[in-house]
């Protein structure tokens, strides 16, 4: 399932996925499945693909109608928290709700911005979403949007993994090559931290209970987020996010080469830290 059509760019990326035989997508405006059509050119045209159902409706009401265990993967990218009604979409109840609706096994994908967002509310919106899943990562490409991956079960994240998809999944592989990601390590260059720092940075600003997270009950960001519209915070919580807690994923990389292709990648895409991190660990494994 894919919440939210908007352009249709990220619904035409899983079609370039060779694998799933159902993709839903949810979208509560007519209109925007009407805009949706101005990106033809740069979507893959994604309400062509004979898998891509449509469902005009909200996407909490159709994750309600839908059976336990229907997807396998959720792909969550609805507009900002700070408007009325899309903030009940970031809320712990939701995320039960749509982990109660995956397969075993199975992943949610959370798109989450940096702009226009107190450290404080960021940090809630991390919180409880990480509370809802046993494994979560956090991976971010640049100053403005972060994704979420989480799961009941570990996420392979294996460099190898990466780069299998690659090669078994051609149009992926020219879809990610096409905005400057031609390898595996491209991809994990994006890797930012795990659940443990993910909550450790939600605690730096002051989230430190159940009680601080995003509920139903509270609404805390529908009333807390809209005051911080105009604010420019997207460097600042980016600063926050990658820098507060520098992790390098060991769990994915198996030897010298890996660590060398990782800090290259790493340097393409001006992370220079980790660029020189990856290196060290390169000619730890060379035995230098």
């Amino acid at each position: 399932m894919v919440i939210g059509l908007g352009s249709g760019v990220t619904v035409g990326a899983v079609t370039r996925h060779e694998s799933p035989t159902q993709i839903d997508v949810v979208e509560i405006e007519p209109a925007v499945v009407e805009a949706s059509h101005f990106f033809d050119e740069w979507n893959n045209q994604p309400l062509e693909d004979s898998r891509v159902k449509l469902y005009l409706n909200d996407a909490r009401n159709q994750l309600f109608l839908s059976e336990d265990g229907t997807y396998d993967l959720v792909i969550s990218e609805p507009s900002n928290p700070w408007i009325s009604g899309v903030s009940n979409l970031f809320t712990k109840e939701f995320f039960e709700l749509g982990k109660s609706k995956l397969s075993e096994g199975g992943m949610w994908a959370q798109w989450l911005h940096l702009y226009g967002m107190s450290a404080e509310d960021l940090g809630c919106l991390l919180a409880t979403y990480s509370n809802s899943f046993k494994y979560v990562m956090l991976f971010g490409g640049d100053a403005a949007d972060i994704i979420l991956m989480g799961s009941d079960v570990r996420l392979d994240m294996r460099l190898s993994s990466i780069e299998d998809l690659y090669r078994n999944n051609p149009g992926m592989a020219s879809d990610l090559n096409s905005v400057l990601f031609p390898l595996g390590t491209d991809v994990l260059s994006t890797f930012i931290m795990r659940k443990k720092y993910i909550l450790k940075i939600a605690e730096d600003v002051g989230i430190k209970t159940i009680d601080d997270l995003n509920t139903d009950d509270n609404m805390r960001i529908e009333y807390s987020a809209p005051l911080q519209l105009h604010t420019t915070t997207d460097q600042t919580n980016a600063q926050l996010i990658r820098r507060s807690y520098v992790v390098l994923p060991k769990f994915a990389i198996e030897d010298s080469e890996g660590w060398q292709l990782l800090s290259e990648a790493y340097a393409r895409h001006r992370d220079d830290l980790r660029a020189q991190f990856a290196f060290q660990e390169a000619e730890k494994a060379r035995g230098n």
